[in-house]
Order: structure tokens, then sequence, then C-alpha cells
């Protein structure tokens, strides 16, 4: 069973949006795991658009926080997230795409943290 872990090594220093990722790790792993162990597909179905609704969620507020401290970077972070649904709907719209096609998605997820999370954390910090 694959298990994604949330650290301190993915915290944007922003408490709700860190706790928001968190929900978002426990979900890929869900999605993972239901792919993993062959799971019926109206189960994976219904785990990766109870993910779909959540990711689109915390974009929203995630989106609306870099627009109250004027994020600079707000319009690129945008059309990421935008790519992001598009790519996880066109995987939910194939039907036997299976795990490796998840990780694409969840490595795309861990990737957009690091690099582009992180720094709107530090931009507030640094602009209270």
């Amino acid at each position: 069973m694959i298990k994604l872990t949330w650290d301190e090594h993915f915290s944007v220093g922003v408490a709700s949006m860190d706790k928001q990722h968190q929900v978002i790790f426990d979900h890929m792993s869900a999605v993972s795991s239901a792919l993993e162990e062959d799971a019926p597909r109206s189960r994976s179905a219904l785990l990766l658009e109870t993910f779909d609704i959540y990711c689109k969620m915390h974009f929203f507020e995630e989106e609306r926080l870099m627009d109250e401290m004027q994020y600079p970077a707000l319009a690129g972070h945008r059309r990421q997230h935008d790519l992001f649904v598009s790519d996880l709907e066109g995987f939910m719209a194939q039907k036997h795409q299976g795990l490796d096609g998840f990780f694409a998605i969840r490595d795309w997820f861990l990737n957009h943290i690091l690099r582009e999370d992180i720094p709107y954390g530090a931009f507030r910090r640094d602009h209270p």
C-alpha cells in the first residue's frame, strides 16, 4: 500500500493551507490505494471525484488568500491550478489510466507545493 504522509518539509507556513494540504495528501493516498488494489471502478471514481472537488475548493481558498495579500505571482499560480484541474479531469475521464497516471498527478501536486506554494508563504511572512 502506498501511503503519502505530509510533513513539515511541505509546510507553506500558513496554517489553513497546511491543513488543507494534509487533507489532500490523505485523498491522494486513498486514491493511490484504491488504484493499487484494483478496487471496483465505482469506488475509485468516487475517491477521485472527492479529491477533485476538494482540490478545487483548496485552489479557490488559496487564490483568495493570495489575492488578499496582493501576491504578485497570483496570475501564474492560477494558471497552474487550472492546468492541474484540467489534467485531473482528463485522468478521471480515462477509464484505465491506472496508478502510473495518478502518480503523475500526485507528483505535480507535491512539486507545486515545494516550488510554488512555499514562496507565497514566505511572501506573506515578509509582507504582513
